[in-house]
């Protein structure tokens, strides 16, 4: 038997093998850099060398070759035309399982197809990393189903009971622990103003906290409305006269002009607009209930029984413009001035006419009135025959009484009746009345007779 000595003994084939073997692997080493870079130039020199299979048909599905070309670079590596298709087909990925999931919902892919040409839910799994025994979940998840929030709504909404709506919650995906407490926060409450009239009206009370409380308090913490709010809120509840029932409360004399006008104000108006609306309630109030018009207006202000302001406010009741007011308000005191010149003109004439002044203080009067100097003369002549033909007459009871103490005859006594416009028949029973006894020569009754001349003195 062969000891280990004699096989690989000095001048074996198994020790020449092993020494050349050894010496090899030092050349090796030692020329490699050498060897890299001559590869190196001789690559680019002639730069031959072909893509794999593999990067060929994935450049095939990318566009970047052709599928004729990736073809001819996969049979450089000895790959056919029948291996390259299925390496080009094992390149590209399918759309993941959940977008396959969202196709398949929306109708875009059918559910069943296989093959390379399919684009079917069960290619889409079948190209994927995803085992195909997962297909059906991915399906089924495909499938939408009520969030736990719509679970909730389906409880406030009564659309489940209580019972039922707890377990879909719990199916959902929801904790059963924060419910109650999403139900309890989920819907709204009535509008602020809503609230405000539940409890003005005794509906709902006005304070209370908590998940069962109906209250005004509970109703602004359960909605939108920040609860700093809440008793600013609350003073909707008081009253607020409108600006209409602010006015008319003003015409009535229920409250006053001050109070009024912080009304209106609170109400938007401005300070001008307020004083204006009260100025036209209080105008409308006169003209409504004291029969006030334009006439009216003009002739207290010419007579100094209302102020030129009063005026205007009343004239702003009636309607009138601005330009107009300021003209009829002149007007009126022209007017008051005319009447003062007439009332003076008057009395100077009555004065003189009654012969209590004398020409030339009639006439210094008429100058201190302003009246022309050219008018003074025409004046004068008319008042100074009107002073001439005003002559007084005798009255009845003067003749009766004449006649009863002698100073004039019976007959004389019934021609001055006579001439102050009693019949013949009238002046007789006059004097006989005096007399306490029928007088002689009774006339017959009936019209006077007409008119005869004028007896100067007389008549």
């Amino acid at each position: 038997m062969a000891s280990f000595s004699d096989v690989f003994g000095e001048g074996s084939t198994a020790y020449q093998m092993f020494v050349w073997g050894v010496l090899n692997q030092v050349i090796q080493n030692l020329a490699s850099p050498g060897f890299t870079e001559l590869a190196k130039t001789v690559n680019a020199a002639a730069p031959v060398q072909p893509l794999s299979a593999a990067d060929a048909a994935t450049a095939a599905n990318r566009s970047f070759l052709t599928v004729a070309a990736a073809a001819a670079e996969a049979a450089s590596n000895g790959v056919d035309a029948s291996r390259f298709e299925t390496l080009r087909q094992l390149a590209g990925n399918a759309p993941a399982p959940e977008e396959l999931a969202t196709a398949l919902r929306r109708g875009i892919i059918p559910a069943d197809g296989s093959g390379p040409d399919a684009t079917s839910f069960t290619q889409g799994i079948a190209e994927g990393n995803l085992l195909d025994k997962w297909g059906p979940v991915i399906q089924a998840l495909a499938k939408a189903i009520p969030s736990p929030a719509d679970v909730v709504n389906a409880i406030v909404r009564n659309q489940v009971t209580a019972a039922d709506g707890r377990t879909l919650f719990e199916t959902v995906g929801g904790d059963p622990d924060y419910l109650q407490l999403l139900v309890d926060i989920n819907g709204r409450p009535p509008a602020p103003t809503q609230l405000v009239e539940l409890a003005q009206r005794g509906i709902i009370g006005w304070d209370g906290t908590g998940a069962d409380a109906t209250t005004y308090q509970q109703g602004i913490y359960e909605g939108d409305t920040k609860d700093k709010w809440e008793p600013v809120i609350r003073h909707l509840a008081e009253y607020y006269p409108t600006a209409s029932e602010a006015l008319e409360l003003f015409r009535w004399g229920q409250q006053d002009q001050a109070e009024t006008v912080q009304l209106l104000t609170q109400r938007g108006m401005t300070a001008d607009q307020a004083a204006a609306w009260v100025g036209y309630a209080q105008a409308n109030a006169i003209n409504d209930y004291r029969g006030l018009t334009e006439q009216s207006v003009l002739a207290m202000l010419s007579i100094s029984y209302i102020t030129d302001d009063q005026a205007t406010t009343m004239l702003q009741a009636l309607h009138r413009g601005p330009d107009a007011i300021k003209q009829l308000i002149a007007y009126a005191h022209i007017q008051r001035a005319i009447q003062a010149v007439n009332a003076g003109i008057g009395r100077i004439g009555s004065l003189f006419q009654s012969r209590k002044i004398t020409e030339s203080t009639a006439r210094d009067a008429l100058h201190a009135l302003g009246v022309l100097p050219t008018a003074v003369p025409d004046i004068l002549a008319d008042w100074e025959a009107i002073a001439g033909a005003n002559v007084r007459t005798l009255t009845e009871a003067q003749v009766a009484d004449a006649m009863e103490y002698g100073i004039m005859t019976i007959p004389e006594a019934l021609q001055e009746l006579q001439n102050i416009g009693y019949t013949p028949y009238d002046a007789w029973v006059v004097l006989s009345i005096k007399a306490k006894e029928a007088l002689p020569d009774k006339p017959a009754a009936g019209p006077a007779a007409a008119l005869g001349p004028v007896t100067p003195g007389t008549t």
